[in-house]
């Protein structure tokens, strides 16, 4: 769950990317709700800022992603829907266009329920239609999930951006990245990681 490079990329693409002052300790602040939730709106209203002045491809992917985590925290529902359909328009490889935004999907219309995640999440699933690059998205995101834990989460900000911060350093926009990410994933994935792995078995055992 490191950063990718592809993320790196896309942050040195924006030379003039804002930075965040984070008070204490980063693991403390992605595991207390409020803490988090007041950071998450100051990133916001700064991704927001950035979307408008932005037309880099790589760049804008990652603002696309950021905002994205933070319209699902913050129950934006309808916000989310369009950041998802935006990302998925900009998928070159077919499987991943197919594959993108289901999730978000899922989750807005079942309001976070697991029970009624599960079936809707399965319904879009199951909807793909068959080919192997399809499968092969389907695969990738499945690993994915299966290797996300609350461990692996906290992790990932301990080792890749607790010690800048640490430091006395401000948070850049990818470090600000894993903090959403990682708060994010705590509260709404990991609470619906099961059914995301049955749904997903259903889906890869109907692409053979």
């Amino acid at each position: 769950m490191a950063f990718c490079s592809s993320v790196l990329m896309a942050g040195a693409a924006l030379a003039a990317s804002p930075h965040f002052r984070v008070e204490g300790d980063a693991i403390a602040l992605v595991q207390d709700a409020e803490r988090f939730s007041a950071f998450a709106r100051d990133v916001a209203s700064s991704v927001d800022a950035s979307l408008q002045r932005t037309s880099e491809p790589a760049g804008e992917k990652l603002l696309l992603g950021l905002r994205l985590h933070l319209a699902l925290h913050f129950r934006e529902d309808e916000l989310a829907l369009r950041l998802a359909e935006r990302i998925r328009a900009s998928q070159t490889d077919p499987g991943e266009r197919a594959h993108s935004g289901l999730t978000t999907r899922a989750i807005v219309m079942s309001q976070r329920d697991p029970a009624r995640f599960e079936r809707e999440f399965s319904r879009l699933l199951l909807a793909l239609p068959k080919a192997p690059a399809t499968r092969l998205a389907l695969l990738r995101a499945r690993q994915k999930i299966e290797e996300m834990s609350r461990d692996s989460l906290l992790s990932d900000v301990r080792e890749q951006v607790a010690p800048g911060l640490a430091r006395g350093e401000a948070a850049t926009l990818q470090m600000a990245d894993q903090l959403v990410r990682a708060g994010h994933r705590l509260r709404t994935i990991l609470p619906l990681r099961e059914a995301m792995l049955r749904a997903y078995a259903r889906a890869i055992a109907a692409q053979t």
